[in-house]
């Protein structure tokens, strides 16, 4: 169950001033797969929070910032169970129009969060809380986007980023360079280069738990403040045409290399006897070799014979290769001499995956809309199958449907009915 409350304020004082205000608080109770790493099989799961955010334009300049506050339950009358957590965050951006075909816009962020686990554990026992702590972390960026327009068909797109965190203690840059030709008034080719990195996350800077899956055996899980952020690199390749005024076909072709790869490893082994051979009784995060590259294309096709109706279909194929994968997650300190497996076909992500969206117009108030997903069986890891034998990491092909019927008796007033999963597929999407 979960409730909700929003509120929404404007004003301009000016033409070129406008300033938006947001606030609202929510709450859900739900039932949920447990937070590893309990092996409990279903919990309930308690979330709260209140935001505000205001977003201000003063002619060129943008400005936005926001407060985020809210609590996590996520295993109730269990341990280790909840948290707290804050989010400021504050950017501004300001549109340099150089000239009719060039805009230039740089730009600053900075943005802290805040996580504490300390009203939900016992001092001094680090199986009631994954972070035993109250922690912090803050990232301060700056930016720069271009839009030059060449010609009157070309049209060139960049944009740099630096981000500097707090933990871990590292400068990373991401990058994106596109391009977009118009070839007459039917066809449109483009391509992109781009390299991003995920953020810093609590978890993997700041864990700091016990787990005591057995009484008398406990695997302490410590984090790691000197590791690199995982790297997307890819490279994508487009084309567009119009075949008539109610049918558009859409390509792309892409590849894309994942680098950087982490993982909670053991780094120190009980004694044996009296545990079995190789049980970990300490575990950190740490970077992993390995290397992930997707290959694939889409295709999309927009078809609207009239103004009533829409129909679009797609389907993506794609590959991924993985190189460096280890045979066993421990850490080269304790075991130096390691094996790492390569597959050409890796079977983690579906090899396809597709649908289609229908849209149907009765009146300008009432339509009829149907969308439906379709992903082609693969398996999927987990640390307790790292081999992929178990059969509960087979993930069967499944095909998902809704649909939806809406009314707008007035323009700000909705009326509509939602039919969720019309096919009844029952059989589950992730390990277990």
């Amino acid at each position: 169950q979960k409730w909700g409350a929003n509120a929404f304020a404007n004003y301009k004082p000016g033409k070129n001033v406008d300033l938006d205000l947001t606030l609202g608080l929510q709450r859900s109770d739900a039932q949920k797969a447990s937070f590893a790493p309990k092996d409990i099989p279903l919990t309930t799961n308690i979330s709260s929070t209140e935001y505000i955010n205001l977003a201000a334009k003063i002619h060129g300049l943008s400005v936005r910032t926001s407060f985020l506050s809210g609590m996590d339950e996520l295993n109730v009358g269990s341990i280790p169970n909840g948290y707290e957590y804050q989010n400021f965050d504050i950017g501004a951006e300001y549109a340099l129009k150089l000239s009719d075909k060039i805009v230039v816009t740089p730009g600053l962020a900075f943005q802290h969060v805040n996580y504490s686990d300390e009203g939900y554990t016992v001092p001094g026992d680090k199986r009631t809380g994954y972070l035993n702590g109250n922690h912090s972390i803050a990232t301060t960026a700056a930016f720069v986007r271009a839009d030059i327009n060449l010609t009157k068909n070309w049209r060139f797109l960049t944009a740099l980023r630096g981000d500097k965190f707090s933990t871990p203690d590292k400068t990373t840059l991401a990058y994106e360079f596109a391009s977009t030709y118009k070839i007459g008034e039917a066809h449109l080719v483009r391509a992109a280069i781009t390299k991003s990195n995920t953020g810093s996350f609590i978890a993997q800077n700041y864990a700091n738990f016990d787990d005591e899956p057995m009484p008398g055996y406990v695997i302490s899980i410590r984090a790691n403040k000197d590791y690199d952020l995982l790297t997307i690199r890819m490279v994508e390749l487009g084309y567009r045409v119009k075949v008539s005024k109610w049918l558009q076909v859409d390509m792309d072709l892409f590849r894309q290399t994942g680098s950087n790869f982490g993982a909670y490893v053991a780094s120190e082994f009980a004694p044996t006897p009296p545990f079995p051979p190789f049980s970990p009784t300490q575990m950190h995060y740490e970077n992993l070799p390995t290397e992930a590259v997707q290959t694939g294309g889409t295709i999309s096709i927009n078809v609207v014979p009239s103004e009533k109706l829409q129909f679009k279909p797609f389907i993506t194929i794609q590959k991924t290769k993985v190189t460096n994968l280890p045979d066993a997650f421990v850490s080269v300190e304790i075991m130096p001499v390691q094996t790492y497996q390569n597959y050409k076909q890796h079977e983690n992500t579906p090899a396809f995956y597709g649908g289609f969206f229908l849209t149907y117009k009765f009146t300008e108030k009432l339509y009829f809309n149907v969308n439906c997903y379709y992903f082609k069986s693969h398996k999927q890891y987990d640390k307790t199958d790292p081999t992929g034998t178990s059969e509960q990491g087979n993930i069967k092909g499944k095909v998902l449907m809704n649909a939806k019927l809406n009314y707008m008796p007035l323009s700000k007033v909705n009326i509509f009915v939602n039919a969720r999963n019309i096919l009844n597929e029952d059989s589950r999407e992730f390990f277990g």
